[in-house]
This record gives C-alpha cells, sequence and structure tokens, in this order.
C-alpha cells in the first residue's frame, strides 16, 4: 500500500535520529511482538520454546537473545516447511519472495508479508536518501533478473532502470553512457571493473552519486570507481534474508545498522564481541512476520565499534565487513 509506505517513510527518517536508548527501546518492543509471534505461529520456534522450557515472556530484551540458539541457512533448509508462519501461510502465491544465489549450495526462498515489504522499501529510501540520492533520480539498477516496477515508479519516484548483469561491459557501458544515470546502484566487483573498462575505452559517465553492494568493497576498488565516475561512493550492506542492513552515510567513518529493523550480534564462540573485535554476523529480524528468522548466522565477520559519526545519528555502526 502507498500510504503506508510513505506513513513507515516518515517513521524511519525520524528514527534514524532517536537516542541510543530510544533505540533500544524501540528494538525491545519490536524483539517481543515477532517473538510472541513466532512461538504462537511457527512451529519450528514453537518446538524450540517448549524443548528449552522458555516461554515468549522469557525474551523481554536483546540480553535475553542469548536464550536461543544460534541458526544458519542449513537448519532453515531442513526445516524450511517449519519456518513459515502458519497465520500467513495462505498469503505465500501472493507474498514477495527472494532466493539467495545458491553459489555456495542449494539457493534459499525467503518469503516476505506485505507490511514488511512496506518498511523494509521505507528503510531502502531512507538509507539512498542519506547519502544525497533524490526520488526524481532515474537509478541505474544493476541486476540479476528483470523486475516489476512498483507503484511509486509510476509516479516517477525512485525509478530503476534494469541494467543485466549478464551483459558485458562494453555493452552495459553503452546502456549507461546513453542514460547518463545521476544515481547508480552496483555489486561492488561489477562495477570496478566497468569502470576500469569505461577508462580503457574513454568513455565518460557522470552520476552525482553511486551506490556499492553485495560484495566487499575494498579502499582500492572505491578509488578506481571514484576516479573514473568522478562521483562519490557509498557502501550498503544488505542480504537475501533481511534485505537491507547497515550503510555508509555521508561521512563514511563506518556502517549505520539499520537497528529499527534488525539486531544485530557479534558473536565468538557463542560470546559477544568487544568493540573493535570481530564476530560473525548473528541477525534477528524484527518486521517479517511471515518467514521470521531469529538469530540467523549470516555467515559473515564484522567488527563493530562505538564511535559517534558526525551526521549526527545514532543508530549503532559497524567499523567494516
Amino acid at each position: 500500500m502507498l500510504l503506508r509506505k510513505l506513513y513507515f517513510l516518515k517513521r524511519v527518517l525520524k528514527q534514524q535520529y532517536y537516542s541510543k536508548r530510544e533505540i533500544e527501546k524501540l528494538q525491545d518492543k519490536a524483539l517481543r511482538g515477532i517473538v510472541r509471534h513466532a512461538y504462537r505461529t511457527v512451529p519450528f520456534y514453537h518446538k524450540i520454546f517448549k524443548e528449552r522450557g522458555i516461554r515468549p515472556s522469557d525474551i523481554r530484551n536483546r540480553g535475553d537473545l542469548e536464550k536461543l540458539p544460534v541458526i544458519d541457512k542449513k537448519v532453515v533448509m531442513e526445516n524450511y516447511q517449519d519456518f513459515i508462519s502458519r497465520s500467513y501461510a495462505h498469503r505465500l502465491p501472493k507474498s514477495m519472495v527472494r532466493s539467495t544465489s545458491g553459489s555456495t549450495g542449494e539457493p534459499l526462498k525467503v518469503f516476505f508479508d506485505d507490511r514488511a515489504v512496506d518498511y523494509m522499501e521505507a528503510i531502502y529510501a531512507r538509507d539512498h536518501f542519506a547519502v544525497g540520492y533524490k526520488p526524481w533520480w532515474e537509478l541505474a539498477y544493476y541486476w540479476y533478473e528483470p523486475f516489476q516496477p512498483k507503484i511509486y515508479e509510476k509516479f516517477g519516484l525512485m525509478r530503476k532502470r534494469y541494467i543485466s548483469c549478464k551483459l558485458n561491459l562494453e555493452e552495459q557501458l553503452r546502456v549507461l553512457e546513453e542514460m547518463q544515470p545521476k544515481a547508480m546502484y552496483y555489486y561492488s566487483t561489477s562495477l570496478y571493473y566497468l569502470a576500469k573498462k569505461a577508462e580503457e575505452l574513454g568513455v565518460e559517465i557522470r552520476p552525482k552519486v553511486i551506490i556499492t553492494h553485495a560484495e566487499i568493497l575494498t579502499d582500492k576498488m572505491r578509488k578506481k570507481i571514484e576516479d573514473v565516475f568522478r562521483a562519490p561512493v557509498y557502501d550498503q550492506y544488505g542480504s537475501t534474508e533481511f534485505i537491507r542492513m547497515a550503510w555508509e552515510c555521508k561521512e563514511r567513518v563506518g556502517y549505520h545498522i539499520d537497528a529499527d529493523a534488525v539486531i544485530m550480534e557479534f558473536l565468538r564462540d557463542g560470546e559477544q564481541v568487544g568493540e573493535g573485535e570481530r564476530g560473525n554476523v548473528v541477525i534477528t529480524g524484527l518486521v517479517n512476520y511471515l518467514f521470521p528468522l531469529i538469530r540467523y548466522d549470516q555467515g559473515d565477520v564484522a567488527v563493530p565499534f562505538e564511535e559517534k559519526c558526525p551526521c549526527g545519528r545514532k543508530l549503532p555502526m559497524i567499523k567494516r565487513i
């Protein structure tokens, strides 16, 4: 629903400037809601609670999450049907579904309820606006398959121009040269090689902002992309299972975690790591009631830190991924 998307956008634009305590209270409230729902309607979690002799009321805040096990993709795949909420099962045919690439094995399909989609699209918009993207700019969107335009695109807002990953570098450059997008949304490695090819062929593309995602962005890659396209590069961190999770603002001192959509833990040997230490990224989604994932090991390693960002946002941060 367009009105609901706009309502959520207004909310998340405000929430990014909440105090640390306000963000924690928001997370704890959302956590209690998703836990109660999972216990009542998701067979996998109902079984886990029964086996551990705990009830939803025992999970009051983020600190209580340690009472629940860490799961991973293998666990989800082995119990797939039991992760689908019985309250939403009838909506599956019309639900949004995202699939992992399968590069490390069998692809995992994750379903999202309508409310979760609207909320995560508001998060997506917020993270783009934070680096200067304007909603009336057409976005060169590099992706692995075509997609249907969203309802707001029909009003000229946040329009995506599909750039197929199946095109070779020269073909991509021809499309981009003709388009001359003001914003680009690209896989990090793909854009790095595209920048090298553009430099080799003397092709000029001059966006105002570039957003990278999906892969690690190194300093070397960022410099080459910025030198060739003469535009700032801002990196984002997301996944199929949770869509967007963290992002760089204009200050680029680290990644702001979307703490109003996920709880992110950093664990080593089952224990929380300290600031500046490497830890496995474990995510609890707070908005997807159709396919809840609680304490899901993302398979990534990141470094949390407590430094305050000059931008004024109080969202928790990652130093690097």
